[in-house]
Formats: structure tokens, C-alpha cells, sequence
């Protein structure tokens, strides 16, 4: 590699590339109770030596080197409609009369190199190695292609993400609810029958004749007291899960994003199927959330309301509950 960089020192500039790979395949026979082995091995390395410079062709034919430090794109020349008098960093070549002269403008490649290699190992038939190798505007090209086809990709993968998870985000919101009403109604009514069976065992009490069937109907009454605290901690429980058991607007919010990321994956023919589909998807997830979001709200805001009403019974409950050693 030093022996062409010193021959070309004077040179224009030059890319220098270089690759070596090396492919190794082993297979080991079975040998007593060892069974066969296949041991594949694969090594590749590449250096690269790519200048960032420009070459400008001075008026005066003689040719000199200018560092660039940014990407110069690939060569095409305009004509530019400039003053002659106005500052530039090219002669505009006036005619003396003030008017515009046409310029000419030189943007030359800035070294683009792409390589790709590919290795197919086949276990029946000859291995294939290839490897294709572009520089300039064909380079530059190619990447632009195959870079925007990946961001597509990108954009259409985390839209479909997206999606699923305001999906899911939809339905544990609305079948939580749904679960959690229940549980709170099934509460309440067994809060109803506990209050409705101390008052029974309450009004029984002053009417037992015995010490021992006072003492009877006392550990019912606290027996039923001890039920009353243990339904209260589930209902604060529950009513904790429904705090934060509304997710529908983060939900809006993911839905809404899988339909802009969809949409700006629709550059490429091959993306843009699977994003419409995606877009659409989410749009109408959107729309929908409109509607039932105030439904599902309601829901929640019953389910509250039902809890409230069941902590409200337990505590009646509790204050029928005798301290010990009354009796």
C-alpha cells in the first residue's frame, strides 16, 4: 500500500482499497463414541484510503488541490446568472457592458466508495463469494437507494409498533374496566348481605338468655367485623387499579404517531403497501377513541362510585362489631 501512496504523491488523489478474506471449512470423521464435526471459519478484513479534497481548474490552466471538509456530491456543471461586480468565489467573466455573464460551476465527486460482500456456504454444491465494489456517483447513488429504503423500513416497523401496542393499550384499558366493575358491583352486594346479617346477629344478641350464647353471637358479630376490614383492603385495592387504569389518551397518542411515522414510509414501492395498511389501521383506531373513550370513562367513573358505596357499608359493618369483653 506505501509503494503506490509514494508513486502518486504528486498525483491527483486517488482511493485506495483493499480487501482479504479468508473462507475455512474442517470436518472431522466420527472416531469412537466422538460423533462427526463441521467447524466453518470465516476472516475478512478491508482498508480503505479515501481523500476529501477538491480539484478546481483554475483560469490559468494551472491545476491545484483545495481540502474540502464536507461532501461535494456528484459532478454536474450550471449556469448561474451572477453581477459581474458581485463578490464570488468565480470569475463571472464580465463583458465590460455590467450586464450578467453566465459562470460556470464545478462541483466535483467527493471519493464516495461503497463495497458490499456476500457469502453463500451451500452444504451441497460449490460455496459463492461475490463482491461488488462502486465509487462516486454510482456509490453515492446506490446508498441513497438502499438508505431510504431502510428508513422506510424503519418508519414502517415502528408505526406497526406503535399500532399494536395503542391496540393493546385499547384493550386492556376497556376489558380492565369492564373486569373491575364487575368485581366492584359482586362487592357491593356481598357488603349488602354481611351489614344486612350483623344487624340480624346485633339485634339477636340483647334476646340470648345464656352467657355462652352471648358469647356465640359476639364472635359472630367480630368474625363478620374481621370479613368487613378484609373487603375494605380488596376495595382500596381496586379503587387503586382504577386510578391508573385509563390509558386511552396515551393510547390516542401512539395511534397518532403510527399514522405520521406510516406516512412518511411511503417513499419506496416495497414499503408502501404494508404502511397504507398500517396508516389506515391507525386512523381508524384514532376515530374510534373519540367515540369510546367517554364510555369507557363512565365505566370507570361507576366503578368508583360503586367502591365508594361498598367502603361506606363496611364501615356501618364495623361499628356493629362489639368491643371485647363486653359481655
Amino acid at each position: 500500500m506505501l509503494g503506490p501512496l509514494l508513486m502518486t504523491a504528486g498525483c491527483n488523489p486517488s482511493i485506495y482499497f483493499s480487501t482479504g478474506t479468508t473462507v475455512g471449512l474442517e470436518a472431522t470423521p466420527p472416531t469412537g463414541e466422538t460423533p462427526p464435526a463441521i467447524t466453518f471459519g470465516y476472516k475478512r478484513a478491508e482498508l480503505a484510503l479515501v481523500p476529501v479534497v477538491e480539484f478546481n481548474p483554475p483560469s490559468d490552466g494551472q491545476a491545484k488541490l483545495t481540502a474540502k471538509s464536507s461532501d461535494l456530491g456528484c459532478s454536474e456543471t450550471k449556469n448561474d446568472a451572477k453581477p459581474h461586480n458581485q463578490t464570488g468565489t468565480a470569475d463571472t467573466g464580465g463583458s465590460g457592458d455590467g450586464k450578467a455573464q453566465p459562470r460556470q460551476t464545478t462541483k466535483v465527486d467527493a471519493f464516495s466508495v461503497l463495497a458490499v460482500f456476500h457469502l453463500a456456504v451451500n452444504w451441497f454444491g460449490p460455496a459463492q463469494i461475490e463482491q461488488h465494489f462502486a465509487t462516486g456517483c454510482a456509490a453515492r447513488n446506490l446508498i441513497h437507494g438502499l438508505t431510504e429504503e431502510e428508513e422506510d423500513k424503519r418508519l414502517a416497523e415502528e408505526a406497526r409498533q406503535n399500532l399494536k401496542e395503542a391496540e393493546e393499550l385499547v384493550k386492556t384499558t376497556t376489558e380492565g374496566a369492564q373486569r373491575l366493575k364487575k368485581h366492584a358491583e359482586k362487592l357491593e352486594n356481598d357488603a349488602r348481605e354481611l351489614k344486612k346479617k350483623i344487624e340480624d346477629d346485633a339485634g339477636k344478641l340483647a334476646g340470648e338468655s345464656t352467657q355462652k350464647e352471648k358469647e356465640t353471637r359476639e364472635k359472630k358479630l367480630r368474625e363478620s367485623g374481621e370479613k368487613a376490614k378484609e373487603w375494605q383492603q380488596t376495595a382500596e385495592r381496586l379503587k387503586s387499579e382504577l386510578n391508573g387504569i385509563n390509558r386511552l389518551e396515551e393510547a390516542k397518542d401512539k395511534a397518532e404517531s403510527a399514522q405520521h411515522k406510516a406516512e412518511q414510509a411511503m417513499n419506496t414501492e416495497e414499503v408502501r403497501p404494508g404502511a397504507k395498511q398500517t396508516k389506515e389501521s391507525a386512523e381508524k383506531l384514532v376515530s374510534n377513541l373519540k367515540g369510546s373513550a367517554p364510555d369507557v370513562a363512565a365505566l370507570i367513573k361507576d366503578a368508583q362510585d360503586t367502591l365508594e358505596n361498598v367502603l361506606t357499608l363496611l364501615d356501618q359493618v364495623k361499628a356493629k362489631v362489639p368491643a371485647k369483653g363486653t359481655s
